[in-house]
């Protein structure tokens, strides 16, 4: 409700997020959501600040995704799914429609929008393999 209230105020751009593989359950579920700082949950850096990451391009989405590194899930046994994808070089990204309040940090093709609630999952891009 929150990002339809703000796309009646403001304008919307799209712009790609990657993550990798054995987080899209929880982001399918849930949507996107700043992990910034919390523990266990943040797997990249926050080099400019805590928000949800995202980019106009694609290509620099596909750098936080699997890129066909292998994944260790630790026993869990109702990884098998997601471990075939890990380790067949899968990717996924997704295009999300971002309100734009004025308050993305946009530092070249890195993006930061600072209120997840602002950030909606439009399509999502599956990629049988990156190699």
């Amino acid at each position: 409700i929150i990002f339809w209230i703000a796309k009646k105020k403001y304008p919307t751009v799209f712009a790609f997020h990657g993550s990798r593989t054995e987080n899209w359950h929880r982001i399918l579920r849930e949507g996107i959501r700043t992990m910034s700082g919390r523990d266990g949950m943040q797997l990249n850096g926050a080099a400019h600040g805590p928000g949800v990451y995202l980019s106009p391009s694609g290509a620099r989405s596909l750098q936080y995704s699997n890129l066909g590194r292998h994944v260790s899930f630790l026993n869990d046994s109702k990884s098998e799914n997601m471990e075939y994808f890990t380790q067949t070089g899968s990717a996924i990204l997704a295009l999300c429609e971002v309100i734009d309040d004025g308050r993305i940090q946009k530092h070249g093709d890195v993006w930061v929008a600072p209120d997840d609630h602002f950030v909606e999952t439009r399509f999502l891009f599956v990629f049988p393999s990156v190699s």
